[in-house]
């Protein structure tokens, strides 16, 4: 859960797709099989029973920003190699995920993605 919100926060959130591939690996690395889902990767029921288990969680289609919060200065790209460092400092290079630029899309609007809710979401989850 935490890392879901942590990709949301730095910009990065996650699909319905990501997570469900996600758990196929984590299940298939450590050498597990789970019955209930096909090729050991779960599908749409399981996802969204497990954002109504996860209040802390919602789905929401994705927003475009305006280029000025876009922007990158030399001073944003170090912090977050500083912070990267800090937060992977002892952990497993076998345990770090890439998310690469394959899943990036044009068209945001049409995505539905992972992250914390807003005040006006806690009553209404888009899945």
């Amino acid at each position: 859960m935490y890392g879901l919100l942590t990709c949301a926060s730095w910009g990065f959130p996650l699909t319905q797709h990501d997570i469900k591939v996600s758990v196929k690996n984590y299940l298939d690395n450590m050498d597990k099989t789970e019955k209930r889902f096909k090729n050991n990767q779960p599908g749409a029921d399981w996802f969204k029973k497990f954002v109504k288990r996860h209040p802390q969680i919602t789905v929401r289609y994705s927003e475009n920003i305006k280029k000025v919060r876009a922007g990158m200065s030399y001073d944003t790209v170090n912090n977050y190699f500083s912070e990267l460092k800090e937060t992977i400092d002892g952990v497993l290079p076998s345990n770090i995920i890439n998310f690469d630029e394959t899943n990036f899309t044009d068209n945001l609007g049409s995505v539905k993605f992972v992250v914390r809710p807003r005040k006006s979401d806690r009553h209404q989850k888009v899945v």
